[in-house]
């Protein structure tokens, strides 16, 4: 079943998702940099593929609380 059948009309989304594998650029894998992409990619990705989109009032993406804080890496 879908999100709607289990939860009824959706009007708004919040997305926050990720993993915390603070690093410098030149000191970070390239797994753990898929890591990091993937969890906010890959699950916005499917969170448009199963939102009725026309429908929302509001969808936010948050991509990072470090931009604020400046977590060094």
């Amino acid at each position: 079943g879908s999100i709607y059948e289990a939860c009824g009309n959706i009007e708004g989304v919040i997305q926050g998702a990720g993993v915390i594998e603070d690093a410098f650029i030149k000191d970070k894998s390239v797994d753990s940099f898929r890591r990091v992409v993937d969890t906010k990619v890959i699950s916005a990705l499917e969170l448009a593929s199963a939102l009725r989109l026309d429908t929302l009032k509001f969808l936010f993406f948050f991509s990072s609380i470090v931009g604020r804080t400046g977590n060094q890496g």
